[in-house]
């Protein structure tokens, strides 16, 4: 995974999350409920989200646009996990947002032997830091230390029923990470491990 490559172009970048949300939203597979209060660290914000009964997910997607000169500006993929309908209030569990204007966002697009992959930092909140994640993370990782795999994203796919079983499978790897992020934040703190850094974390 050496070669590999961030993508940073906005052009590529907004390519890339429309396939991303069309995943997210697939109305098929997935159920859609409007004017949900989602809660997280410091406010709450009320979204249209889409609900996967299959996996007990749920996510919803904006632009951020930032101050006036565009500083923060980015796509804002949200998640969280909840084995019921959710019909009023939801938590925040973790982000995969996108920069548009090269801030370091927790979300990755990465670029590797002409595949796209969606990634995370391991930035999970003010709270819960990078070492925390990786001292304690267990998932699959593009990078060990620095990226965690969530999936590769599927591209170009013309059969329908092959698409349908691609998004279901990039579903089942999304709901994968949140609950992992989710065992993450609820580990006690009398026995979390932090990420001790190697001499690979320091390059």
């Amino acid at each position: 995974m050496a070669n590999y490559e961030e993508i940073k172009n906005p052009v590529e970048i907004k390519k890339h999350q429309k396939i991303f949300e069309q995943i997210l939203q697939q109305e098929d597979t997935l159920n859609k409920l409007e004017n949900i209060r989602v809660t997280y660290s410091g406010g709450s914000k009320r979204c249209d989200i889409y609900w996967s009964d299959k996996y007990k997910f749920w996510s919803t997607s904006f632009k951020f646009t930032g101050d006036e000169k565009r500083k923060g500006h980015r796509y804002c993929n949200w998640f969280g996990i909840t084995e019921n309908k959710p019909d009023k209030v939801l938590e925040l569990v973790v982000e995969i947002n996108f920069s548009l204007c090269g801030g370091n966002t927790s979300g990755k697009l990465i670029k590797n032997d002409g595949k796209i992959f969606v990634t995370h930092n391991g930035n999970i909140g003010r709270i819960s830091k990078k070492d925390i994640f990786w001292g304690n993370y267990k998932g699959n990782c593009f990078e060990k230390g620095k990226l965690a795999l969530i999936g590769e994203l599927p591209l170009d796919i013309e059969n329908l029923d092959e698409k349908k079983l691609k998004y279901l499978e990039f579903q089942k790897q999304v709901t994968e990470f949140i609950r992992e992020v989710k065992r993450i934040k609820n580990i006690p703190k009398n026995v979390i491990q932090k990420h001790k850094k190697s001499d690979i974390d320091k390059k």
